[in-house]
């Protein structure tokens, strides 16, 4: 049949109709709602390539039934012109809508073409394509109250006979029985007799040949794209995809026999080439890609976009791949850094490229000013003696040889001046000075303004020796560091500076004492270099009004991190149905959030054993790339205080664990010590408890706690319990770290003393580093968020913004969707449920059953339904999955996907309780009547297994 834009009624139909009524054809033909492009889909529509004898025509009758009502069904006849009222309007559709039995037969002389000769496959194409319009022509299935322009006078005959409505009913009976062919009309307009060769196309397909260069799930996308794109129907998708194999592919289909239409094509062929992907060899080939000199940025963004499509790499994954993988320094990357996805980080890039653009066009016009300055005689400088005004050749001193920089003499240079000491530093820096860059920032050294370059890549403070021979001549300390690669000089493979000063200077009304390298002005385009060493001690906040610098607190407590680059509102997720208002005050409160712990509630962790027999393992041996991860980690706690050297008698090895983003996790193997632990029994609170005082909230704030357990210290006496291992030493920590059985419950009861005001009143609801913050409209939502973030500052708890969520309407927390007066399962873990393998042991059998019975209170009848396989962990039972076994793991599966809600239960609403029972167990539903619209609504569903004495019960005593 020809597609359904070719009939004018249908046309009009499809233009016209409402949106519903299109959504339930598009289901109908594509079983799914679609999207805004459903009428085009609609309109390229060109029947059904298989019968009701086919398992596919099950199942699609399956699909309908669930989805679709009588009224669906009915709208679809509207618009296709079709008579509703017969005995199976399903089947009258879906017969409407098949193709022509032509198929089969044009695929296999296309099969027996192509085995010949492929130059002669084209001409038998096009006559193929020609057949296909007239049989199209000849054999359509839909009928119409009205035809207009009759193309001859048997057409004629057949409309008038098909004027009667009695006739039309008792021909569509027919037709349904089985008993005559579907009837057939001319189509209300002239068939467009257009063919398509496969030369026309050819450059628009790859060619696929089984090779590993090109995965066939690949390829079969794309041809489907291209398919889409060229209005392609099923028969021309197989001939235009036979002509697209090469080599084995092509060997392949031609020794398989009854491969007749696309869809098997498509099965064959992904059966026969499929391949495993390996996600850590693309994470692999991702990391160790890097942007080539003479590529774009975004050229870029696209070839590592390409190569992750050939693994399941998340978004995240590749964004940091791509921002790892540009040659620059990572100061004049931040602004690549805080997108929320693909569409804004290909933004970011395009900002990124223009900058450094703009960048190199300033080097360039620097470099040409520095050319025109170096060809005035005055400014020539000497190789041979240092002074000014002459060139080497011209030197009076040449005949002594090279003059050293560093003692003064001639004969060597300072590179080999046996007064030097041994060079035990080395540090590559470059700046870039553009007039208005952001890092640039003025600082004030003995009162007078200096322009500063903040450089965080720079691991020392530099400043040029006209700063220093301004001031008031500080003492002036040898120093045997040397940079490398620094400054213009490209033949100084390294500079020796002047000396070392330690001198006060002045930024933003602070006073800070720094230690300072001094070198030659020829060196540096600014003034004055702020490096690491002084960023160890300040704060440092970045945003779009520029750089601000803050006192670091100098109590002994941990500090995270060392820059706090102020989010952008896009950063920050914020309800887009709040108020303008609203947000500008969140945005207000999140980047002025700066714990300062001035509050403490004087809790430490305390570990005591049943067995103080020492527990010590060696360090497990790491790749050689994986200990440059661990020694960067163990770095960084050094830094925050969080670890400290350790010779405890006890020990635990490490362990990297991989994160979903392919980085890695440095976690502690705490197994054995924790076996002789006696337990910290402080209770987390009930999922539950915590849920049901979300009763009467609309809007809620959710905070996510960063590295929780290393806010609370572990007291001297037990940090020798927590001395872990590696490969460069011996550590402990100080503070709780993860891992340790006791770690939550200490954890909880910290958060517990912060928050526990606040939770008595309903403010805060934290559950370990998990804190909700419910209301009932938008003002107490935003006093609330003040509140509980003033709490936090106090006691200097910090903050994971980016998992922080502001006065959402639907949250999700602890593992559920959370809205006004409703739960419901997390999509999240529903999704990890559905895709858990069937169970191929009683280990993971346990796990589904727990996955599964975290939400056994949204499952009706959920012991029943689980019952084969709670039987199976029994002690002494034959693991053994059958059919009844895999039917319990479907159901769950199934019911769980359907996304049930239950309400939420509050005291003051009416409430009944439903019982049942039977020999293999009883249930329970608990409903409550809503005001809001007077009906029940399941608060909750209880189920249980009866015993081996409970099964002797009668049903009544099991409900009461």
């Amino acid at each position: 049949m020809a597609c359904l834009q070719k009939f004018e009624f249908v046309r009009n139909k499809l233009r016209i109709s409402q949106k519903e009524n299109i959504a339930a054809l598009h289901k109908f033909v594509f079983e799914s709602d679609g999207d805004r492009s459903n009428r085009q889909r609609l309109r390229e529509f060109s029947g059904f390539v298989f019968d009701e004898h086919d398992d596919r025509f099950k199942e699609k009758l399956e699909y309908i039934e669930n989805s679709l009502t009588t009224n669906d069904l009915i709208s679809i006849c509207n618009i296709l012109g079709l008579n509703s009222k017969v005995a199976d309007v399903k089947l009258h559709i879906f017969r409407n809508l098949q193709s022509a039995t032509f198929l089969c037969a044009a695929a296999e002389s296309d099969e027996n073409n192509d085995d010949d000769d492929e130059n002669e496959g084209d001409i038998d194409e096009e006559e193929v394509m020609c057949s296909f319009d007239e049989t199209a022509a000849s054999n359509l299935h839909f009928e119409y109250p009205q035809q207009t322009n009759v193309r001859n006078s048997e057409n004629d005959r057949m409309r008038k006979r098909h004027t009667s409505t009695e006739n039309l009913e008792e021909n569509v009976a027919s037709t349904s029985r089985g008993a005559a062919k579907p009837t057939s009309f001319t189509e209300p307009t002239q068939m467009s007799r257009f063919s398509i060769n496969f030369r026309d196309i050819e450059d628009s397909v790859r060619h696929f040949d089984g090779s590993e260069n090109m995965s066939v799930e690949v390829w079969l996308n794309e041809f489907e794209e291209t398919a889409i794109l060229m209005g392609w129907d099923e028969l021309q998708k197989f001939i235009f995809a036979k002509k697209s194999l090469k080599g084995l592919a092509k060997l392949f289909i031609q020794s398989e026999r009854g491969i007749t239409s696309w869809h098997k094509l498509k099965l064959a062929l992904a059966e026969e080439f499929k391949t495993i992907i390996n996600s850590a060899k693309i994470h692999k080939e991702l990391s160790a890609r890097n942007m080539k000199s003479e590529e774009s940025v975004q050229e870029y963004f696209l070839c590592m976009k390409e190569l992750a499509l050939r693994g399941n790499i998340e978004d995240n994954a590749l964004m940091q791949y791509v921002t790892e993988g540009i040659r620059d320094i990572n100061i004049n990357k931040t602004i690549l850094y805080g997108a929320k996805n693909l569409k804004e980080f290909k933004e970011k890039i395009k900002m990124y490229e223009s900058m450094r653009k703009s960048f190199k066009k300033n080097n360039e016009q620097i470099s040409d000013k520095k050319s025109v300055v170096k060809n005035e005689k005055d400014n020539f400088s000497c190789y041979n003696c240092g002074m000014k005004g002459h060139k080497s050749v011209d030197c009076k001193d040449k005949d002594k040889g090279t003059k050293c920089f560093q003692c003064k003499q001639f004969g060597h240079i300072s590179k080999n001046c046996p007064k030097s000491l041994v060079k035990n530093d080395k540090s590559n820096a470059r700046y870039l000075r553009t007039e208005n860059n952001i890092m640039n920032k003025f600082v004030f050294i003995e009162n007078e303004k200096y322009l500063a370059l903040f450089d965080t890549c720079s691991k020392f403070n530099i400043m040029t020796d006209n700063v220093y021979n301004s001031l008031k001549k500080p003492v002036l300390e040898q120093t045997n560091i040397y940079l490398m690669g620094f400054g213009e000089r490209k033949m100084e493979n390294n500079i020796k500076p002047i000396g070392k000063l330690n001198i006060e200077i002045k930024i933003d009304n602070e006073m800070f004492r720094v230690n300072f390298l001094v070198v030659s002005a020829r060196c540096m385009d600014v003034d004055v270099v702020i490096g690491e060493e002084f960023c160890s001690q300040a704060e440092i906040n970045i945003n779009s009004d520029g750089l601000f610098i803050k006192k670091m607190n100098t109590k002994n407590e941990v500090t995270f991190p060392m820059m706090n680059i102020e989010l952008t509102k896009d950063e920050i997720d914020i309800e887009e149905s709040a108020s303008a208002v609203a947000k500008q005050e969140v945005r207000d409160l999140v980047n002025n959030y700066k714990p300062e712990k001035c509050k403490s509630t004087n809790i430490e962790m305390h570990i005591v054993l049943r067995d103080e027999k020492p527990i010590s393992f060696r360090p497990r041996r790491l790749p050689l790339t994986q200990r440059c991860i661990v020694d960067d980690q163990i770095e960084q706690w050094l830094r925050d205080g969080v670890i400290e050297n350790s010779e405890s008698e006890f020990s635990s090895p490490i362990v990297l664990v991989k994160k979903r983003d392919g980085s890695h996790r440095l976690c502690i193997d705490y197994r054995q010590i924790n076996k002789v632990i006696i337990k910290d029994r402080f209770p987390l609170p009930l999922i539950e408890d915590q849920l049901d005082r979300l009763q009467k909230a609309k809007i809620f704030s959710t905070i996510d706690l960063k590295n929780g357990f290393f806010h609370v210290p572990v007291s001297k006496q037990s940090r020798k319990y927590t001395s872990f291992v590696t490969h460069s030493g011996q550590y402990q920590f100080c503070k709780v770290p993860f891992g340790l059985s006791n770690s939550p419950g200490v954890f909880q009861r910290h958060v517990n003393a912060v928050f526990r005001e606040l939770t008595r009143r309903g403010i805060a609801l934290p559950y370990i580093d998990d804190i909700i913050i419910p209301a009932e409209n938008e003002n107490d939502a935003l006093c609330n968020l003040k509140t509980v973030l003033n709490q936090c500052k106090d006691y200097g708890l910090m903050l994971n913004l980016k998992k922080c969520h502001f006065l959402k309407e639907r949250v999700e927390f602890l593992g559920h969707v959370i809205e006004s007066q409703k739960i419901s399962p997390s999509p999240t873990k529903v999704d990890a449920l559905v895709k858990f393998p069937l169970p191929k042991n009683i280990k993971q059998l346990q796990s589904f059953l727990g996955l599964a019975g975290y939400f056994r209170k949204f499952l009706p009848s959920f012991s029943m339904i689980a019952k084969p396989l709670t039987d199976l962990t029994k002690h002494g039972k034959i693991f053994e999955m059958g059919d009844e076994q895999i039917s319990a793991v479907d159901t769950l599966k199934k019911m769980l996907s359907k996304k049930p809600v239950l309400g939420i239960f509050n005291q003051q609403y009416e409430t009944e309780v439903h019982t049942d029972a039977s020999i293999d167990g009883y249930g329970a539903v608990l409903f409550q009547k809503f005001p809001d619209d007077n009906k029940l609504h399941p608060i909750y569903y209880m189920s249980k297994k009866t015993s081996d004495a409970e099964r002797k019960y009668s049903s009544y005593e099991l409900e009461i």
